[in-house]
Order: structure tokens, then sequence, then C-alpha cells
């Protein structure tokens, strides 16, 4: 099994300082909040992930494709085509939703998903 871990964050958030014991702690408390609000945005919020067959008779759905976008609906798609022998992976690149790069029909099916178009829907 492979585990990938991808990160779309764009700036470090420093560690929460210990807070002091008077009403300072209030202050610092909502600078942390601050800082957190201002870090959200670049994190991962949606996730849309489509499984298939790559390959004719293959079965198990062993390939797939997964859209990870932060708040600005920016971030990657990563599909895995699987077959006997080998499996490749591609990451295809989304800013505002939109990819600059022509996505596969799973492709497109994993960003809807992420993005929580409904099927039947446009989008």
């Amino acid at each position: 099994a492979v585990l990938a871990v991808v990160s779309l964050k764009r700036r470090p958030v420093p560690p929460p300082a210990a807070l002091p014991a008077s009403d300072g702690a209030w202050q610092g408390l909502e600078q942390r909040v601050q800082q957190l609000e201002t870090a959200m945005p670049a994190a991962i919020q949606r996730l849309g992930l489509v499984r298939f067959d790559a390959f004719p008779g293959s079965g198990g759905q062993f390939s797939f494709s997964a859209a990870l976008l932060d708040a600005r609906d920016s971030g990657v798609v990563l599909t895995a085509i699987s077959g006997r022998e080998e499996t490749r992976l591609y990451a295809k690149r989304l800013t505002a939703g939109v990819c600059q790069q022509p996505l596969s029909p799973e492709e497109h099916e994993a960003v809807k998903k992420a993005l929580g178009v409904a099927e039947g829907r446009g989008g």
C-alpha cells in the first residue's frame, strides 16, 4: 500500500505561544485564532474521489482520481492508473477550479464531487 500526503499550505503557521495567566491570555488567543483564519483558506477543505477500472476486464477498481481543493477551489487532481504490472500516478494543478491541462472524465467527476456539484446539475 502507498500513502501520499499533499500539502497545499502556502505559508507555515507559527506554533502558539505560551499564554499568560492574565487577561493577556485572551489577546493571545485572539491572535492565534486570527492566524488560523488567515491560514485556513489554503488548507485542503474539499475532497472528491472516483474509483474506476482503467482497463477492460481488470476488475477491482484499483485506479482512482482524487481532487484535493482548498477554499479557493485550487489544489490538485491526482490520478493513479493501475495495470497488471505497474501503476502510474499523474498530478494536475487546479487554480480557482480550472485546470490548464485537459481532464479525463474521471478527473472531471472527482473535481465535481469536491466542489459539491450534484449529478444532473450544471458545472
